[in-house]
């Protein structure tokens, strides 16, 4: 975006219409400003270029749809997350301590950790998870009282 505003290039070429702005709001403003300064706006799938009247009327009209599209397709995710949870099923990430003999590994370490064996880095790379979430684990207290 900001080579066609410099002028470094003479067109912008996407692959899918979609992919390339938020909104037909955002589309608009945006082709509005390469127009100004002499870009023209591409799309490899839909076959139109700005360039041509009969491009930029395309072009609102894929815009037009593409938005659609996308609003529907959140729609369905939503409707469908929220019908998974009603069900009971866990939507996410699943957390590294229901990862099977974690407890067991991380006591481990624990151990070692407390002896000084080990650096905290040496631990999470040992357990196969990050510094920052080993140390939101040991700020915790998760396992200081035994396994959960």
């Amino acid at each position: 975006m900001d080579d066609a505003a410099k002028k470094r290039s003479s067109v912008v070429l996407v692959f899918k219409l979609d992919r390339a702005f938020r909104s037909v709001k955002h589309m608009a403003d945006t082709v509005h400003a390469w127009v100004i300064v002499g870009v023209t706006f591409m799309s490899l799938t839909e076959q139109f270029d700005t360039s041509t009247a009969l491009g930029r009327l395309l072009f609102n009209l894929l815009a037009s749809l593409a938005e659609f599209e996308l609003e529907l397709i959140r729609e369905r995710v939503k409707a469908g997350m929220d019908r998974a949870r009603r069900q009971g099923i866990k939507i996410g990430r699943p957390k590294v301590t229901d990862r099977r003999g974690f407890d067991r590994r991380f006591g481990d370490i624990l151990e070692r950790l407390h002896d000084e064996k080990i650096s905290r880095r040496q631990a999470a790379k040992e357990l196969g998870i990050g510094y920052a979430t080993l140390n939101r684990l040991l700020d915790s207290g998760y396992l200081a009282d035994g396994p959960r």
